[in-house]
């Protein structure tokens, strides 16, 4: 609780709306859960619904209620492929387990990336507008990331 105050006021010294905060919080709590979302051994190709843990489904659904669609909106995003051959009619088909679990990650990966980004924005907004007269951010007074993958660690 204590960190989650600090947090408020920090977005609140950053002059983060109230409503940007809300959707902010919205936002990682449908990325935590995504990753509850998982997969029963025995992946039915023809039925990923049912394959599903109880608790996966819970996860499903709040995930969806929190980025604003239908669980099975979401679940088609995961697990669902389209194929469109030369102009012709588009296919659909059922993603493997592997492809659905990297799917997934990737959602929750790009969600976390846009918030990070849109925070970093704000920072050097703020930045920004701290100096008098400044027309544009100075390159020591703003916060950049570097993103190389040497600098990367996966644990496992």
């Amino acid at each position: 609780a204590e960190y989650m105050g600090q947090t408020v006021k920090a977005l609140g010294i950053l002059r983060v709306s109230i409503s940007h905060q809300a959707l902010i919080f919205r936002l990682l709590s449908a990325i935590l859960h995504l990753g509850n979302i998982e997969y029963k051994k025995g992946y039915n190709e023809f039925d990923f619904q049912n394959e599903l843990t109880s608790q996966s489904r819970i996860s499903l659904e709040q995930a969806a209620k929190q980025l604003g669609t239908s669980p099975e909106e979401l679940i088609t995003i995961i697990s669902k492929k389209a194929t469109k051959v030369k102009g012709r009619s588009t296919t659909i088909s059922q993603r493997d387990i592997y492809e659905c679990k990297s799917r997934r990650d990737w959602l929750a990966i790009y969600i976390y990336q846009s918030i990070f980004s849109y925070i970093l924005k704000i920072i050097n907004e703020c930045l920004t507008n701290a100096i008098p007269n400044s027309k544009k951010v100075d390159i020591w007074k703003s916060i950049a990331i570097l993103d190389w993958n040497p600098f990367e660690t996966n644990i496992q």
